[in-house]
This record gives C-alpha cells, sequence and structure tokens, in this order.
C-alpha cells in the first residue's frame, strides 16, 4: 500500500542520515581504514567497512521483511476468546450502585490521571457512563493478594 511504500522510504531516509553522521562523528566522509593488529592477536573492533556490510545487510533483511509482509494484508487476532453474535446481543452493560461522591471521584480520576488517559482519554458522553457504572468497590482484607505475576 501506500502508507507501506512511505513507511518504507522514511526509513531509508532516517537510515542514510544516520550513517552519514556517523560517517561525519569519526571525523571522516568515507570508512576507515582497519586498525592494524599484530599477529597473534585478534582484532577487538570490527572495522568500519565490516560495520557497514553488516548494517548493509540489516537493511536488506528488514527491506525483504517489508516486502514480504507488503501481500500479507492485516495479521489476524493474537489471543482472544471467540465472540459469538448471540453473545454480542446479549450482552449487558455492568452497572454497580455508586453514590454521588463516587462517581464525580472516578470521573475526575479518568480524566486528570496520565495513566488511565492512555485507555479512556478519547471516551465522552455514554461511553464514560459505561465506563463508570462498570467500577465497582473492592476492599480488600488485610492479607489478601492484590497483584500477583
Amino acid at each position: 500500500t501506500e502508507d507501506a511504500a512511505a513507511h518504507v522510504n522514511e526509513v531509508d531516509q532516517h537510515n542514510e542520515c544516520r550513517m552519514k553522521a556517523s560517517h561525519e562523528a569519526e571525523g571522516s566522509s568515507g570508512p576507515k581504514a582497519p586498525a592494524a593488529t599484530s599477529p597473534g592477536q585478534a582484532e577487538e573492533n570490527p572495522s568500519s567497512d565490516e560495520e557497514d556490510e553488516a548494517d548493509e545487510e540489516g537493511e536488506e533483511e528488514n527491506a525483504r521483511k517489508i516486502a514480504s509482509m507488503r501481500d500479507k494484508g492485516r495479521r489476524g487476532g493474537v489471543a482472544a476468546e471467540g465472540i459469538s453474535e448471540t453473545s454480542l446481543t446479549e450482552f449487558k452493560k455492568p452497572v454497580h450502585p455508586k453514590d454521588g461522591a463516587e462517581i464525580m471521584r472516578i470521573k475526575q480520576i479518568l480524566q486528570q490521571s496520565q495513566r488511565t488517559n492512555v485507555l479512556f482519554g478519547h471516551l465522552s458522553g455514554p461511553a464514560t457512563e459505561d465506563v463508570v457504572n462498570a467500577f465497582s468497590r473492592h476492599v480488600p482484607k488485610r492479607g489478601d493478594v492484590i497483584i500477583k505475576q
């Protein structure tokens, strides 16, 4: 698609700029000569030529991956339970009773917290009410496991 092609072009331009900046930072416009080593000494740092070859191989590999993904379309769901048409039509939104202060506190947290803004920041009106209604109070007892990883 056009979006994928545009993304590939952006990646290519970014990589070219990175390589150019890397060479300028090294103080040359081209690759450096390999460092000399004594006969029994192993080369600790790969030469710039080897780094360039590795970069080019990585770029070629990325280009191959992108090209192979172009014709595949969208991927399917990663991990989810199947949902039947019946379960969708018979779904009842959870509603847990709350007093006015609890409702206001939940709405305030949803609107002002950066952590919840990622999940709920785009909601407004009835959708926000549905989320607020779904919250329920749970008071843990001493020793209860709250989060288990």
